[in-house]
């Protein structure tokens, strides 16, 4: 596993170790270590900076936890983590700035887009 991580992190700077929970898959009756990956959604600096703003408030509502379970277990763990795309020389989307800033997250001045500065 840690050999796999290593190779990993060589080629992605976003790869890390982590634990799979038991019942993500039928057959994975116990938590096994996996080499994980962030995730990011990517929109257009021209896509509607509302509709951006509006899908984080659809996904990250707490009253939609069971939806998105029974759609893919890990998307209930879903956590702002800035410190992947640190570096990666994407900023946020405006409407993401938004949501973010609206509950109190730290944004690093590298992820602010230049229309926002």
């Amino acid at each position: 596993m840690l050999e796999a991580l290593d190779f990993s992190k060589r080629l992605s700077k976003t790869d890390y170790k982590a634990i799979m929970p038991a019942g993500v898959y039928k057959s994975w009756q116990k938590p096994y270590p996996c080499v994980a990956f962030q995730v990011f959604w990517i929109a257009d600096s021209k896509f509607s900076p509302d509709l951006v703003y509006q899908m984080l408030k659809v996904v990250y509502d707490p009253k939609n936890k069971d939806y998105l379970a029974s759609v893919h277990r890990q998307l209930t763990t879903m956590t702002p983590s800035f410190k992947p795309m640190v570096g990666l020389g994407t900023p946020l989307h405006a409407g993401a700035v938004k949501f973010w800033k609206e509950r109190g997250e730290t944004i690093p001045p590298e992820l602010i887009p230049p229309e926002m500065k």
